[in-house]
């Protein structure tokens, strides 16, 4: 199934000088006076960042007023200067993801060569906006051994945000791993999530999981009033991908879970685990060109093997020859001959239906269907005995599902000059899930798939002037997830219906891939059903941000196109117990 969709939105607003104007990014803002708290006109005012040594300036307006829009998250210090006044400094100032930070210098008289030094950190509280988020930076998470490696859990921190998912798909390889967040009620599957600004979302899975060592900070927004964020049903959850620096810095870790190392949770079944979950991974950040260029990049990779249950009711020898002679029913503590009623006798009288069963309770070979003794071929002979007389549950198997995983990204920050700063960042994850098939039939396929992702994005950011900032922001994403079992897969379905063998053809040419169709037969058996998903995003924003004496302008537009083939097929058989039982009172009662 080819599916197209495209959407494009523009938003535009007019907002007094104390309005935000909402980003990735967050702003820095204040007001210039001096100690007559008479307002100063035409100072300068530089912002650096720690980090990376990269300075903006600015000149305050008419009104003693300045701003730093799209100021990426980070340490940075601010430094005040005029003629005749004292120069301003102020250190310590944390700019996180969305945050709006005030700082307001006072001048005093004096030279520049004389300072005024700040070292108190101010405190970032939000004038400018209604809307209820939250920031977290990944301080906790690095010094903690979390196995399941995946950062948007750590929003659960917030009492907003739970994870919904029942199952075991947490870790970052699952493409549910970022969307099963519930933010405020109401909206698991149907929040919008960004990484470093761009789409994250593929439906209601997600494109990519960072490595938590690579992530800066994260930030759940609860309630999108914004323009802007029209993509969401209220959560919106960004992630700030961290960058290099001047100094080179990185990290290397290890974790592990393997049973040797457990004490026995029961002492009495001494049957050795198969669970093993191994997680390593490095960082480095360093300068390409001191405070010029710098990049970060992260590899982490998992081996994961978890249990699975192989539990069965076979066919006996003698039951795969038609001779049921020796076949037992249990009920209500009775055993007895489970019988084997001919359907072709079915007799109709009035509203009692009646059949007659087999001689000998043996089925002859001539009324053994075709596609049967087909299917019977790939259904493989028990290994035990059962549970009972009846033969029930009479193979059982556990083996272990594997998972290889890598996981790595790598950012590159540019600051060209005063006015141009641009970030491109490379992100990639390969998921084998490897499900062996013990039986070695495609009858018994247990299931591998693909989970992948490549994502590519990229930012730029030019201050025009004083008062003019504009953005351009675009991404691509390619993420995979399918079904893969080799054992399983056939060209087509001629030898199961020799009767018919062409009837699939038109049904087949529209699949990807055919793999061995569904069996319900006191269990299931084969594909019922299986995944197909390889669809490809373009993401593309752009925005102009502008101070006109005491308002604010703020214009943007963003693309998004989803291009992909999907298919989800579902061919199966039941063959009931119904078909051959006594009578139709008996059919609507039987288990």
């Amino acid at each position: 199934m080819l599916r197209r969709l495209g959407t494009l939105s523009a938003i535009s607003a007019l907002f007094a000088a104390s309005m935000l104007a909402q980003d990735l990014r967050g702003s820095v803002r204040g007001l210039v006076t001096d100690s007559s708290n008479s307002v100063v006109a035409g100072a300068k005012v530089s912002l650096r960042n720690v980090g990376t040594n990269v300075s903006t300036e600015k000149v305050t307006t008419d009104n003693g007023q300045y701003l730093f829009d799209f100021v990426s998250p980070g340490e940075y210090t601010l430094t005040v200067s005029l003629e005749g006044f004292r120069s301003f400094l102020q250190e310590s100032i944390r700019v996180q993801t969305r945050s709006d930070v005030t700082v307001d210098a006072k001048l005093e008289v004096g030279t520049l060569t004389e300072t005024v030094r700040v070292t108190e950190a101010p405190i970032a509280v939000q004038f400018n906006k209604t809307t209820m988020d939250t920031t977290l930076d990944t301080k906790m998470s690095s010094s903690l051994p979390i196995i399941h490696r995946n950062p948007f859990l750590l929003l659960t921190l917030d009492p907003q945000v739970t994870f919904t998912s029942t199952s075991q798909e947490q870790s970052p390889f699952h493409h549910w791993a970022g969307s099963r967040l519930d933010v405020g009620g109401g909206t698991q599957l149907k929040n919008d999530i960004l990484i470093d600004g761009s789409l994250n979302t593929w439906g209601p899975k997600t494109h990519y999981v960072p490595p938590i060592d690579a992530v800066s900070e994260l930030n759940v927004q609860q309630n999108a009033t914004d323009a802007e964020y029209g993509h969401s049903a209220g959560g919106i959850i960004s992630v700030q991908m961290r960058s290099g620096s001047n100094d080179w810095h990185g990290s290397a870790y290890y974790f592990g879970r393997n049973p040797k190392l457990n004490a026995r949770p029961d002492s009495t079944t001494p049957t050795p685990s198969l669970i093993r979950h191994n997680v390593w991974g490095v960082t480095a950040g360093n300068p390409i060109k001191k405070n010029k260029v710098f990049n970060y990049v992260a590899y982490e990779g998992q081996n994961l093997r978890e249990p699975i249950n192989l539990v069965k009711t076979l066919p006996t020898a003698a039951e795969r020859e038609g001779d049921f002679s020796k076949t037992l029913f249990f009920n209500n503590g009775q055993t007895g001959l489970k019988p084997i009623f001919d359907p072709w006798t079915t007799s109709v009288s009035g509203a009692n239906v009646t059949r007659t069963p087999f001689p000998g309770n043996i089925i002859p070979k001539s009324q053994q269907d075709p596609t049967s003794l087909r299917f019977l071929r790939d259904i493989w002979t028990p290994n035990g005995p059962g549970d009972d007389a009846t033969g029930v549950n009479n193979y059982r198997l556990t083996f272990p599902r594997i998972y290889e995983d890598y996981n790595i990204m790598d950012r590159v920050d540019y600051h060209i000059n005063d006015n141009w700063k641009v970030f491109g960042r490379f992100s990639r994850f390969k998921t084998d899930v490897l499900s062996p098939n013990p039986p070695g039939t495609a009858a018994a396929s247990t299931g591998g798939s693909a989970r992948n992702s490549l994502t590519v994005n990229g930012d730029v950011v030019w201050t025009a002037n004083a008062s003019t900032v504009v953005s351009f922001r675009g991404s691509y994403g390619k993420p995979v997830d399918r079904f893969i079992d080799p054992i399983a897969q056939i060209k087509d379905l001629t030898e199961f219906f020799p009767s018919n063998p062409n009837w699939f053809d038109s049904y087949a040419k529209t699949r990807p891939v055919l793999y061995y169709p569904g069996l319900q037969l006191g269990g299931n058996f084969g594909r019922g059903g299986y995944w197909y998903s390889a669809p490809d995003f373009w993401n593309m924003q752009g925005k102009v941000s502008k101070s006109a004496g005491r308002h604010y302008l703020k214009i943007g537009g963003e693309f998004r196109s989803y291009r992909g083939n999907s298919s989800f097929p579902n061919h199966c058989s039941s063959f009931s117990p119904r078909h051959t039982l006594r009578t139709r009172s008996s059919i609507r009662t039987a288990g």
